[in-house]
């Protein structure tokens, strides 16, 4: 399976001056114009793209038990993980955009979010209680299930 994505909205915050997670003397760290703080542009220039290949064994046992397992290989690949709206910190940081001017050229690659191998398990067992009186009301009709993901 897969998708692209296109138009995707982000922002691209080219009229603000570039700035150091880490300060250095002598960069230009100023912004170009006194009277703005930080001029935010959104666009819809954004681009992305997933792939995904996907494998499920399901299997129903004797006495009410079922299982499934699932593996999932995938790959996203974009230019800005989620539009660089909200980055992960309050301050500069690696994860935003890297030249906000040219986006495709430097800026395209695996996504803030990429897991490449995902497997999850799951099963359902009817729990198979046999009596009389009371304890058949009591626990007739139970089930337990669990799923587990790596």
């Amino acid at each position: 399976m897969g998708n692209k994505g296109y138009d995707e909205f982000i922002n691209n915050a080219a009229e603000n001056a570039y700035s150091s997670a880490i300060p250095f003397d002598g960069l230009p760290s100023t912004k170009p114009d006194d009277h703005f703080g930080i001029v935010t542009l959104l666009n819809n220039k954004g681009i992305s793209n997933y792939n995904g290949l996907t494998a499920t064994a399901n299997r129903r046992f004797t006495a009410g038990f079922t299982g499934t397992i699932n593996y999932t290989w995938s790959h996203t690949i974009d230019e800005v993980s989620n539009g660089g709206i909200l980055p992960y910190s309050s301050g500069d940081s690696f994860l935003n955009q890297i030249n906000p001017a040219s986006l495709r050229s430097l800026n395209y690659g695996n996504a803030d979010y990429d897991v490449r191998h995902n497997i999850s398990a799951n099963y359902v067992w009817e729990l198979p209680f046999k009596s009389h009186g009371f304890l058949n009301k009591a626990v007739s009709g139970w089930v337990l299930s669990e799923t587990f993901f790596w």
